[in-house]
């Protein structure tokens, strides 16, 4: 009865409800990161240690003296980080990463001057001397090589 007297007014609530499931169902905005980012697996790259790391820097002038193990996980998941100045480090010092044969490791865009991944090792420099690049990017040369 009452359906019957107010049916233009139920079918207008039903449309209304219909539609507002629809928008739910079918027009849900979706998250986009910022910045992308991937998932490397070390235990399929070559491996450096950190006395080569430390050597071909050495080799360039770049003393990687300071830093040492951030992370130990479980069976060969570690991470050691290396500076040539003591922590605090900014992005403005050459900054190393050396990774263990069993991490796993999110590595996502980076907005430094120079960024090198490679093998286990990773390397940013964000400073403003073209010296110091220069002799970066050879010691990254030189260990690539051995790779």
């Amino acid at each position: 009865m009452f359906l019957a007297r107010h049916a233009f007014a139920a079918s207008i609530v039903v449309v209304a409800l219909a539609a507002t499931a629809a928008i739910f169902a079918f027009a849900r905005p979706r998250y986009v990161p910022e910045h992308q980012s991937q998932t490397l697996d070390m235990t399929k790259r070559h491996h450096l240690t950190v006395q080569q790391v430390r050597a071909a820097f050495r080799a360039y002038g770049i003393r990687l003296d300071y830093g040492g193990p951030l992370f130990e996980g479980a069976g060969g998941s570690w991470l050691v980080t290396l500076a040539a100045v003591r922590p605090p480090v900014d992005s403005t010092h050459v900054q190393v990463s050396v990774f263990g044969p069993k991490s796993k490791v999110g590595w996502g865009e980076s907005n430094s001057r120079y960024e090198a991944l490679f093998d286990n090792v990773a390397v940013t420099y964000d400073g403003s001397s073209d010296d110091v690049l220069r002799r970066a990017k050879a010691a990254v040369a030189d260990l690539r090589s051995t790779s």
